[in-house]
């Protein structure tokens, strides 16, 4: 009995709602400014990027580059662990 309550409130709710939506224009001034914030912004980020890579020199990255070049000795070693062939049980 529960369920056909819900599922008539829900009906209800559905037709009520639907008339809720309002659909407006969008002129195309709007979309127009938009774009241009949009060019202004990208622009912002990217001066900001170059500046912050410009200030970055390889001093600062060396401590990273010590890191990945660990990770990617260790990797390589356990691939070769792993992918050595297994010696043959007549060779003593």
């Amino acid at each position: 009995m529960f369920y056909k309550f819900a599922i008539l409130f829900c009906v209800f709710l559905l037709f009520v709602d639907t008339e809720a939506f309002v659909k407006r224009d969008v002129n195309a001034t709007a979309i127009d400014a938009l774009k241009r914030n949009m060019d202004e912004f990208r622009s912002c980020v990217d001066k900001s990027l170059a500046n912050v890579v410009g200030q970055v020199n390889e001093e600062h990255l060396r401590p990273l580059f010590s890191v990945i070049g660990d990770q990617l000795n260790r990797f390589s070693r356990a691939f070769d662990e792993l992918t050595k062939p297994k010696p043959s049980p007549d060779e003593d």
